[in-house]
């Protein structure tokens, strides 16, 4: 089953086509997510939508250093953050409903 931080990772590679890697920073936040779960993450989103643009300035990736950059940026980070929550909610009711039919 995916965390937050492993769906927010496949969203940032699959529509950007940038990495999480450079600084370091985001591995451990979306670590940090996985471990802590979707409601942790709706809780400290003001937290976690700046730590995701700081550290996408840093990224070794050039797409990622650009995009951090875009005035307005937060709002579509925002949502690729709940997008990503969305999806862990998702795959946690699937869990949960395969262990009740078992």
């Amino acid at each position: 089953m995916k965390g937050c931080g492993t769906h927010l990772r496949d969203i940032i590679k699959g529509w950007l086509g940038t990495s999480t890697g450079g600084c370091g920073g985001c591995e451990r936040l979306l670590k940090a997510m996985d471990r802590k779960g979707p409601e942790w993450c709706k809780r400290h989103l003001h937290e976690i939508v700046p730590t995701i643009q700081r550290n996408a300035r840093k990224n070794r990736d050039w797409k990622a250093r650009i995009l951090a950059r875009i005035p307005g940026i937060r709002a579509p980070i925002i949502a690729i953050v709940f997008l990503a929550i969305a999806r862990a909610e998702e795959d946690i009711r699937e869990a949960e409903h395969a262990t009740h039919r078992s």
